[in-house]
């Protein structure tokens, strides 16, 4: 298995891309696929998610 650029996971590697941020992956796979997962959730249900997401990511990894 080859090793992520930061050593860390998420990690994902596509034809012609390799990304290590959980972050970049999401706004990459809604790029190519052209859906917003949050696209249902009211604005203040998005900002609330940053938040929990950006928390998470700094704490816990």
């Amino acid at each position: 298995m080859e090793k992520s650029p930061l050593g860390k996971l998420p990690y994902l590697k596509g034809k012609d891309t390799k990304i290590a941020d959980s972050r970049l992956i999401a706004h990459y796979l809604q790029a190519q696929y052209r859906n917003n997962l949050d696209a249902h959730l009211t604005e203040l249900e998005q900002a609330t998610a940053k938040v929990w997401q950006r928390l998470i990511e700094e704490h816990l990894y």
